[in-house]
């Protein structure tokens, strides 16, 4: 009996607690503090700005603003390792600094091309980079590439390629202007360089056999919607459209899009006997193009 009346007393002060506590929270005082400190949570949540990169007084406002929106995002996990590594010396001002500062560059073609670096700190990408003794404007053509790739990338998610094509994603670096080139006639300032993830391609001897053998109709069919569509007159090259190790072409050539007309029977040497018989009649091209000028 005595147990029973001490579990009712209990009960009793329970009930009475949360009688208590439903008050408070239904109290109008209470409950407009709330929504006060809810307004001041989102106020602060709205003013919380992204870092963003300090504007470069060498490059033209216009041009800065129209670059912009393609810029490396602020928190990317590489723009640290870049930071450091671009920020300690002038590494653009030359073929020479860029190789000393830890880049294993590729041989040019000739001299105008732009430099294809890849450092041991970025593991998964690749740094494009015009140099500062290279009479180019990088800006343009930088920003043809990273809006060729959207482009292209948009274009292949509507028609469902994706199994069949990649596309690297790229995005522009304002280069850091603490350290600019020397005050001479010979030696023309970047402001940008271009990242690039590393679409992990087959070397030129597996990209060859793959266009032989694993071409197929289907893949073609694709491959000419996406040309067409986006007009790549450069993408009918070999080189220009690897395969990479999982199977998928990759369009790494994005600087050249919407430009027609398109010369289909530049593609028709890297293919199989079967499937050049089988592009002709999709685009009513004619012969192979051993020499393409």
């Amino acid at each position: 009996m005595f147990f029973i009346f001490l579990f009712f007393v209990n009960f009793q002060i329970a009930s009475a607690s949360l009688v208590d506590e439903q008050k408070i929270f239904d109290s109008p005082i209470t409950l407009h503090s709330f929504k006060i400190a809810l307004e001041e949570e989102k106020e602060k949540k709205q003013n919380f700005e992204i870092p963003e990169y300090p504007y470069n007084p060498y490059v033209d406002l216009e041009i800065w603003n129209q670059l912009k929106p393609y810029f490396l995002p602020f928190n990317h996990p590489t723009k640290h390792i870049l930071s450091e590594i671009f920020e300690a010396e002038r590494v653009t001002l030359c073929r020479e600094s860029f190789i000393a500062a830890g880049f294993k560059v590729n041989a040019p073609k000739n001299p105008g091309n732009l430099v294809v670096g890849k450092h041991p700190r970025l593991k998964e990408y690749l740094v494009k980079a015009y140099l500062d003794t290279q009479d180019a404007a990088e800006w343009d053509n930088f920003f043809k590439r990273v809006t060729g790739a959207l482009s292209i990338q948009q274009s292949i998610d509507t028609h469902g390629y994706q199994k069949q094509f990649d596309v690297p994603k790229k995005w522009i670096y304002p280069l850091p202007f603490n350290h600019l080139p020397p005050n001479d006639p010979q030696y023309f300032q970047k402001n940008f360089i271009l990242i690039v993830e590393d679409a992990h391609l087959l070397n030129h001897y597996e990209n060859a056999k793959s266009f032989k053998n694993k071409i197929t109709s289907k893949t073609l069919n694709a491959l000419h919607t996406i040309i067409t569509e986006e007009g790549l007159i450069d993408s009918l090259f070999r080189g220009n459209i690897p395969f990479n190790k999982r199977g998928k072409i990759c369009f790494i050539d994005t600087e050249h899009h919407h430009l027609w007309p398109i010369k289909y029977e530049f593609l028709l040497r890297y293919l199989s006997p079967e499937m050049q018989s089988y592009w002709q009649n999709l685009t009513g091209c004619g012969a192979p193009v051993e020499k393409v000028p």
